[in-house]
This record gives C-alpha cells, structure tokens and sequence, in this order.
C-alpha cells in the first residue's frame, strides 16, 4: 500500500536528484527510488550501475541486481535512457531500486524484490495539455482548511501545464519556523518544474519577509494587496503581508510563492505576482472537520 512519496534535488548545481516513493505491507515498509545512477545516497549505499556480467539475475527480460546488507536488503536494475533531468543535465541511464529493513513482518524474499523493481514501467505525464492546469480539489481545499484553522488565500491560476501535488501541515524542512505553516505543492513532469505556495501565521521574529523591511521595496499593489519579489541563486520568492483582522485573520498572515530559477522569465514573473494579489480567499473550516497529515515533497533549495 502506498504510504508516502517525495521528489527531491539540491538544486546547487549538480544532477543530485531522485524520486522516492514508499510503500507499506504489515509492519515492513519498501523504500522505491528512481535516480540518477550517481545520485550520492544510491553511491554511498554501494547501489550502482555495474557491469551487466555482475548482476544477480534476470527478470521480466531485464538483468537486476541484489545486495543484502545487515540493516537492508536491496534490489535494483539501470535502464537507458535518453533526455535528462533538465537540459544542463543530460543522462544516459537511470538507477531504479526497491529497499527494505530485514526481520519484519511482511517483508518480500529477495526474488520478490527483483521481480518488483524489473517490472518498473513508465508513467502517464505528470502535466496537463497546453495552457491547462490543475487547481486542488474542494475535498482537499477543505482538508486543507480545516488543519491550518485560519483563513486561507489560495491561487486561482497556475502556469501552463501544472499540476496539484500536495499539502503539508508545518515546518517540512524543519527550518525552526515557529509560526503556523501550510505548504502546497504544484508540479509539471520535473524536479525543477516546481511551485511551492506557503502561507505563514502569526508573526515572524526574523522578520524576513513580513513585516517588510525597508531593503523590500513593493513591486505592484494588486487587488490592494502590496506585492514583493526577490530572485534568488536558486529561484524566486513573490509574497504579500496581511496585517490582522483583514481577511477574517486574527494574526498576520503571509503568502509566499517560490518557484524554480529555471522557470524564470518575465512572464513567469509577472503571473506569479498575479497568483498572489488575485488569491481567493478561504474561510476558516468547521473544528469538527476531518483532518490529515500528507505525505512530504521536499526540494532542498
């Protein structure tokens, strides 16, 4: 059963990415990574591109791998392939490995591993068509509501092709955000294709963003809402600081857009700034309302 999944790349100028995906049976939990082969946890794990005569097998046509460790059991193969994770990346093979923790319940012999990961197979695309895009779900919306507890200012619009993701209550990367977070996430058949909507509560004692500080100049008011902008070394930041009591919320309320250097353009600039002045407004869920932690996406920027 699918229990988890996350995209992650530190985006600091190497091809250090990968996709893992988690899945659950009783208490032994599968660990699914597909990776660039030089991807440094599959290196420093001894999970690499071998030549074809050192593998352990054939499945489904396709010659894997295996390594049983004391604390992993471990089954991969390496595909061609051709494209990259982005154009400065290019590749030329892909690592796909399936990991469990030995002696628990539920766990998979090895020849089940290895029948797991060759039957590996590709993806529908993770975007829409065109000038298209996919806003959350009024089932997640809620869901969503009802976790923060205070109003919600959520985008209307998306740039072509992206697509929901999904949400996270809290602080994902465990920055010391002592302020209430809500994070949401949109994507378009990449790593480096990706939004990250954040919205802050209450105030912040860095005073980073909100209040502004002087060195912040505005950048357009926009549905009387003051709009600013910082481009990065990674990507850019578009946010908004709403003082209380203006959106029904009892403390300072911050928006923030981040998105990805390499989707930088005026263009791109210029909607974000839309997405943020024109976001609508969600009021504040009933208590007795179902809620839900989601699984994590993380990009380490």
């Amino acid at each position: 059963m699918l229990s988890n999944w996350w995209a992650e790349t530190c985006a600091c100028g190497t091809d250090d990415s990968r996709l893992v995906v988690q899945f659950g049976r009783e208490k032994t939990r599968l660990d699914w990574a597909v990776s660039d082969p030089h991807e440094v946890h599959q290196v420093d794990a001894g999970i690499t591109c071998r030549d074809d005569r050192f593998a352990d097998g054939v499945s489904n046509g396709r010659r894997v791998f295996y390594r049983k460790q004391r604390d992993s059991d471990t089954a991969w193969i390496c595909i061609p392939v051709s494209g990259g994770w982005d154009e400065a990346f290019r590749l030329d093979k892909l690592l796909i490995s399936v990991r469990q923790e030995p002696g628990r319940t539920g766990q998979l012999k090895p020849s089940e591993l290895e029948e797991m990961v060759a039957s590996a197979h590709p993806s529908p695309p993770g975007r829409t068509s065109g000038s298209e895009y996919e806003l959350p779900s009024q089932e997640e919306v809620e869901r969503m509501s009802a976790s923060f507890g205070r109003p919600l200012l959520l985008p209307t619009e998306l740039p072509g092709g992206f697509i929901y993701s999904q949400w996270y209550a809290g602080d994902r990367f465990d920055t010391g955000e002592r302020r209430s977070q809500l994070s949401i996430s949109f994507g378009r058949d990449g790593l480096f294709t990706q939004v990250s909507w954040d919205l802050f509560s209450g105030v912040d004692p860095l005073a980073l963003f909100c209040p502004g500080r002087g060195d912040w100049q505005p950048r357009r008011v926009i549905n009387g809402r003051t709009i600013y902008a910082n481009e990065a070394i990674h990507g850019v930041s578009v946010w908004t600081c709403i003082p209380p009591h203006v959106v029904g919320n009892e403390e300072p309320l911050e928006v923030n857009l981040w998105y990805d250097i390499r989707l930088q353009s005026p263009a791109m600039l210029r909607l974000a700034m839309r997405m943020v002045g024109f976001a609508r407004l969600v009021p504040v869920e009933p208590e007795n309302q179902p809620t839900r932690t989601p699984p994590v996406i993380s990009s380490r920027h």
